[in-house]
């Protein structure tokens, strides 16, 4: 079993023992997250699912990939950028539903975040 162990530096939220639970089945259920997925299950706020989820990465539990959509074609990310080659650099093109797409201001895109976990039993205690 791959334990984490939450530090002081990380949220008050997940010092409860239910949501600490909550979080685990997470990890039980699915192999890949999101912060909105955690979000949902445990009722905490981004900034706590965030910080969760950069753990992981940080410690290698987790791979990370930024998706990237354009506002006109939000169903499906035209990028899946592995999380350390950070945002795409603009302009840039790609090819979208309707043909090539050029992209000249980033207010044309979003992003996504994806985790993959790495072990199939991780879990986080306090």
């Amino acid at each position: 079993m791959h334990v984490l162990t939450l530090q002081s530096r990380n949220s008050i939220f997940f010092r409860d023992d239910t949501r600490l639970q909550k979080l685990n089945v997470l990890f039980e259920i699915h192999t890949t997250l999101s912060p909105s997925l955690i979000m949902s299950a445990t009722n905490c706020d981004l900034s706590d699912a965030l910080a969760i989820l950069i753990l992981l990465y940080e410690k290698y539990y987790a791979d990370a990939r930024i998706l990237v959509y354009h506002r006109d074609e939000p169903d499906q990310p035209f990028q899946r950028r592995p999380f350390s080659d950070g945002l795409p650099k603009i302009p840039l093109a790609f090819d979208g539903e309707f043909g090539v797409r050029e992209v000249t201001d980033a207010e044309e895109l979003f992003v996504r975040f994806e985790f993959d976990l790495q072990h199939e039993d991780i879990q986080i205690a306090k």
